[in-house]
């Protein structure tokens, strides 16, 4: 399969309504948003961590925007896209914070740092 179809084919993915069946996979036929606001509402997180690559990006963010401005929780973003479009991805509007590298050895140290109250280096 080809890059274009690749990312075509995920676009399709996202636009898709749920309860449909792409490329063997069907998809729930309850509502994305509601079943994360829900898990949002259950466990209370402080700190909301995604990994993307860059054909995800433009979903990601606008898939977190309502419970951005509606929870306030602070997003960071890891993965490839994070990595090669730091400033891209801070930019966004959504990510208050960008892993750059590997997240196993940088994530407990902002965890450390935020659980303090302190502010993290850049």
């Amino acid at each position: 399969m080809a890059e274009n179809d690749v990312i075509e084919d995920r676009k399709k993915f996202y636009n898709e309504k749920h309860g449909s069946e792409i490329n063997g996979c069907e998809l729930k036929k309850s509502s994305i948003q509601s079943d994360f606001e829900k898990m949002i509402l259950h466990f209370s997180p402080e700190l909301i961590a995604v990994s993307c690559l860059s054909v995800d990006f433009s979903f990601a963010i606008n898939f977190l925007r309502p419970f951005k401005q509606k929870y306030h929780i602070p997003i960071i973003f890891g993965g490839i896209h994070a990595i090669l479009m730091p400033d891209g991805v801070l930019n966004s509007g959504i990510s208050d914070f960008v892993c750059i590298g590997e997240g196993e050895n940088s994530f407990p140290d902002l965890l450390a740092v935020l659980d303090k109250g302190e502010s993290p280096k850049q």
